[in-house]
């Protein structure tokens, strides 16, 4: 498993990678135009390691781990973790800068969208001028002068 953790847990990883590759899958097929080409790569990383850790976990029943760096006594990890791994790191770059124009368009679709009709006029209160007017607009003339 990652890194040799949570190791003879065959059954869940082959149902959570199956059900991860699938969603990436989905991902790239709807949303693939839309993603930048770091998007898309990164992407394309994260489902390539995958399948080749499924394949491990189908065929031998493990995944093979042959690769040791020995300058920084690093745990051993094979080609498709790397893939994995850098994958989901460039996935977190392009989430935080290339790509974030993606979560602008999803927090406006969430907002209302406001109706662009004019606002009505306000009442007219009974604190202004009571002087009846005429139906031309204009104040009457006192006749009595």
């Amino acid at each position: 498993a990652a890194f040799g953790m949570l190791q003879n847990h065959r059954i869940f990883f082959l149902v959570f990678s199956t059900v991860g590759i699938a969603l990436l899958l989905a991902l790239l097929l709807v949303k693939g135009r839309e993603l930048s080409a770091f998007g898309s790569v990164a992407v394309c990383l994260i489902i390539g390691g995958g399948i080749g850790n499924q394949i491990d976990r189908l065929v031998q029943g493990y995944v093979v781990d042959m690769i040791y760096v020995k300058i920084i006594d690093f745990a051993v990890f094979n080609l498709a973790d790397s893939f994995v791994c850098v994958g989901v790191g460039i996935a977190l770059i392009c989430a935080l800068t290339v790509d974030s124009h993606l979560l602008e368009e999803i927090e406006a679709k969430k907002k209302p969208k406001q109706a662009k009709t004019p606002l009505p006029e306000a009442p007219e209160t009974a604190e202004e001028d009571e002087t009846p007017k005429s139906e031309a607009g204009e104040e009457p003339h006192d006749r009595s002068e």
